[in-house]
């Protein structure tokens, strides 16, 4: 096996068939990156966990396929993300009360009661964070002048420090709220992997839940709004 990426730390076990010598199992934490398995690209999202039967040029994005009902031919998903749900869709969703990463106020979801906010658990090193940062910032280009909404980025990685975010959000020129310092939220919202993405009704109560990116976050989000808004 080969990895390959800039700036990036991954953690890997393989467990191999003793017969064949070929990966059966691959767990990985990775912050960022990819790796090359039989010649093949696979990019790894944290807390990855996949049984490896005949990987085929036809599988270069395991992780996007991860929520796919129909995985191709030999691939089969043991565990992914894995994380002890602490809410359920229709339950209140947890407070918090985090700071602004400019002015270092704090903002807490009392004081946006009675508004649908759109959170993004986000990090600044993960690959499909930027990808899903693309997204909340097109959506927040589509809705963001709503007053019914609040568009919020939520940093909780303890490696992300005010620089490292600011530096990010100048880079992807993030719309909306960005909030820091909030790793003490990742055991109330069941965070273990980024991105992650939650939609909080009028109601406080938790609409709509996402773990990781997926090609259609942007059409599946969209519809949860306007469903919300009407």
């Amino acid at each position: 096996m080969e990895k390959k990426g800039s700036k990036y730390s991954i953690y890997k076990w393989a467990f191999i068939n003793k017969h064949t010598y070929l990966p059966v199992v691959v767990i990985t934490g990775t912050q960022g990156g990819e790796m090359v398995i039989n010649n093949t690209t696979i990019s790894m999202d944290q807390y990855t966990r996949i049984s490896f039967g005949n990987i085929t040029e036809q599988t270069p994005d395991l992780d996007y396929l991860l929520g796919d009902a129909s995985l191709p031919k030999g691939v089969v998903v043991l565990d992914h993300q894995p994380a002890i749900e602490s809410f359920k869709v229709g339950e209140v969703a947890p407070a918090w009360r985090l700071p602004e990463l400019y002015s270092g106020k704090l903002i807490s979801s009392d004081s946006l009661a009675g508004k649908i906010l759109i959170l993004d658990f986000t990090s600044t090193w993960c690959f499909h964070c930027a990808e899903g940062s693309i997204v909340m910032k097109g959506l927040y280009q589509k809705y963001g002048k709503n007053e019914h909404l609040r568009f919020i980025n939520i940093f909780s990685s303890d490696i992300d420090t005010r620089g490292k975010v600011e530096k990010y959000v100048g880079k992807h020129e993030l719309e909306g709220l960005t909030l820091i310092n909030a790793s003490g939220s990742n055991k109330a919202y069941g965070v273990q992997g980024y991105p992650q993405f939650f939609i909080v009704g009028r109601d406080g109560r938790i609409a709509f839940f996402q773990r990781g990116f997926s090609a259609n976050l942007d059409e599946t989000i969209g519809k949860e709004l306007e469903n919300l808004l009407r």
